[in-house]
């Protein structure tokens, strides 16, 4: 028989024109454990803590919107 794992929850974040923009995950190893977001190809950079949703929310948009005027 086999067994289910689970890992951290995870969220796809993409551009209004389809491009992938990142995953946001739940990064567990920190003091407090805190949403971080993972550019493609990158390494999990850290937004806020988990406790803190709102600032979460806000971050988000803000890069979603970014995003489009770099051009990423």
């Amino acid at each position: 028989m086999g067994y289910l794992s689970y890992g951290p929850p995870e969220l796809d974040v993409w551009r209004s024109d389809g491009k992938p923009l990142g995953t946001i995950t739940v990064y567990e190893e920190a003091k407090e454990p805190e949403y971080a977001l993972r550019p493609r190809g990158g390494e999990p950079k850290p937004m806020c803590p988990v406790s803190d949703p709102k600032t979460a929310a806000d971050t988000l948009a803000a890069l979603v919107i970014l995003s489009s005027y770099w051009g990423g």
